[in-house]
């Protein structure tokens, strides 16, 4: 007897099939849009997440912000501007062309790391109101990067 290595000729055009029919599917819903967005997304989660966790380790002093605008965020200290950690170029900061955002507003972070809004931003100001949804998007396709209220954990949902 002789013993069979390899595929079939049959078994590899299923699977040539499949994998077309898979990429046919999946090809459409990978757009650059889509990437872009979710990078952006992971920015501002990152950049509150820095906020809050400044705002704690300097408790007692000036509380750090973030403010949002249209297409664009930065991260303020008592109003004044500080500089990015990783570059350390100020101000700390992000903009986008072709991304907006739903909100505009600030969100200022207390000593415990809990949120205060204002500038439109009423959603996380207090216990009773829900968490805060900030949603990203560019065209048909979108993110949202969320706030909770009582923890002021931010992440990308």
């Amino acid at each position: 007897m002789r013993e069979q290595r390899g595929f079939t000729l049959i078994e590899l055009i299923t699977v040539m099939i499949i994998a077309g029919i898979i990429a046919l599917y999946a090809a459409p819903r990978l757009t650059s849009k889509i990437f872009n967005v979710r990078a952006a997304a992971g920015e501002l989660a990152e950049a509150i997440k820095y906020a809050q966790e400044m705002s704690m380790v300097h408790s007692g002093d000036t509380h750090y912000r973030i403010e949002l605008q249209a297409n664009s965020y930065r991260l303020t200290q008592g109003g004044a501007d500080i500089p990015d950690p990783l570059t350390q170029t100020t101000p700390f900061s992000g903009s986008w062309s072709d991304i907006s955002l739903n909100q505009i507003g600030t969100i200022t972070f207390d000593s415990r790391g809990r949120p205060t809004c204002s500038g439109g931003l009423a959603a996380c100001s207090t216990p009773a109101d829900t968490d805060l949804n900030i949603v990203l998007s560019a065209g048909s396709d979108s993110v949202t990067v969320t706030l909770a209220r009582l923890t002021g954990y931010a992440y990308v949902q």
